[in-house]
């Protein structure tokens, strides 16, 4: 009733397809695979559970409480085309991790999902994972994030095949990226911050106020794989 099946389906292969990617390449050791279900079993139980909420309202059987349904779905449709579609009939969001591979408790934006909008590079613009591609990434705006990392910090980042791209003109010269709908911009003032950790599968592992609290956020990111071999 959500369409979530085969997305579920899709979440569940990416979430543990770069995991194991890392296990295998021993950049993190066999336990951090445990990550998967911490991450996937509530995400996916909470999806089905509204699913199953959808489906009993959309099959009511007493023909009252039809008819009060459709009534209140008319008005929801009618506000909708008042606003020019700021209002959603499906209000629902697949909900985010609250353990897992994620930065501790109390850091913005940790587990979230990371948007998918518009964005340009160089010639080139389209869809975010069409431009940047899936692996892990450090977004800032206006600042350069490799100034405020330690050469260990940026030697483990590249043996992660990790990006660092800014977005929006800065002192430190023009941005690698244009958020050419504002999107990123956006959910940068919502999270109260300036830089994002991403996952290769479009999570967040957290993100902090300026670069030079990076380091603090860098060092939780590599305490969860700190026993991984070298």
């Amino acid at each position: 009733f959500l369409a979530q099946g085969l997305c579920s389906g899709f979440r569940d292969a990416h979430n543990l397809a770069w995991k194991l990617d890392l296990v295998l390449k021993k950049l993190a050791p066999a336990e951090f695979l445990d990550s998967y279900m911490e991450e996937r079993g509530p995400n996916a139980r909470a999806t089905i559970v509204e699913s199953m909420r959808v489906g009993l309202h959309v099959n009511e059987r007493d023909p009252e409480k039809v008819k009060q349904r459709d009534a209140q779905l008319l008005a929801m449709q009618a506000e909708k085309e008042r606003t020019r579609g700021e209002n959603r009939l499906i209000a629902f969001r697949v909900p985010g991790f609250d353990a897992g591979f994620t930065a501790q408790a109390g850091t913005p934006a940790a587990g979230d999902a990371f948007p998918q909008a518009r964005v340009r590079q160089g010639e080139r613009e389209g869809r975010f994972d069409d431009i940047v591609g899936y692996g892990f990434l450090i977004l800032t705006r206006g600042a350069d994030a490799s100034r405020a990392l330690s050469e260990s910090d940026l030697a483990f980042w590249r043996s992660l095949d990790g990006t660092i791209l800014r977005i929006e003109d800065s002192s430190a010269g023009a941005p690698d990226l244009i958020d050419s709908e504002g999107h990123y911009g956006k959910l940068m003032d919502e999270y109260g911050c300036n830089v994002i950790i991403k996952r290769p599968d479009y999570c967040i592992f957290g993100a902090c106020r300026t670069v030079g609290e990076l380091p603090a956020l860098m060092s939780d990111l590599r305490g969860h794989l700190s026993n991984a071999s070298q």
